[in-house]
């Protein structure tokens, strides 16, 4: 078997692996599902799910990274990148979206996912992919003079990532927190402190604006 073949087939067991275990997350929760249950329902042995995850931790926050994935998009650079101030709240725009559509699209799924791989910070950016993103936004804006705080990027992003990962930690822990307020006030903080200007409630980008006109 060549090497494209190879890999292919490796990344089909790995889609059927977090599909089937998203399936029975969803139908008995995380903490009642094992690994070896999960390949079982996959029809591949328990070793190979160890090739793929080292625990079914490790999956689950691979499955919590992939419904917050899209709050990337609106943070990540381009050949003409938009200024720093509409992108920031686009972020939270997004932010806004993406979890109030998983909530309403697979119940608490999203939630118990959080929950299970640490909540907060851990599971929405076990890879530190958030941060980064933030930190290349945030230098980009120092470099360009669109951000008037002189602190380290690296350390504003922290700083950014930190704030949203608490308003996530209130939102798992009570389903009637005001998501889509609180980012719209958590935008508003992060653009004050930064020195960003400003983008008008009513030109605020909506999730998916683009992607649905």
């Amino acid at each position: 078997m060549n090497a494209p073949r190879r890999e292919r087939k490796k990344r089909a067991v790995r889609e059927r692996l977090l599909a089937e275990a998203q399936r029975l997350f969803q139908i008995r929760g995380v903490a009642a599902v094992s690994a070896a249950e999960i390949a079982e329902a996959a029809d591949v042995a328990a070793g190979t799910f160890f090739n793929h995850f080292p625990t079914k931790d490790a999956l689950v926050a691979e499955l919590a990274g992939r419904v917050l994935a899209p709050l990337l998009r609106p943070l990540e650079p381009g050949p003409a990148a938009a200024p720093v101030g509409p992108r920031v709240a686009a972020f939270f725009a997004e932010a806004a979206g993406t979890l109030a559509r998983a909530r309403a699209e697979s119940g608490d799924l999203l939630a118990t996912l959080l929950r299970a791989s640490g909540g907060g910070e851990a599971a929405l950016d076990p890879e530190g992919r958030l941060r980064r993103a933030w930190s290349q936004l945030l230098f980009e804006g120092q470099r360009r003079g669109e951000i008037r705080c002189e602190g380290e990027a690296a350390f504003l992003a922290e700083l950014v990532v930190g704030a949203f990962s608490a308003s996530l930690l209130h939102w798992l822990h009570d389903p009637r927190y005001p998501l889509a307020q609180r980012m719209a006030q958590l935008e508003s903080f992060v653009s004050g402190a930064l020195g960003t200007p400003r983008v008008p409630p009513a030109n605020l980008p909506q999730p998916n604006q683009e992607r649905a006109a």
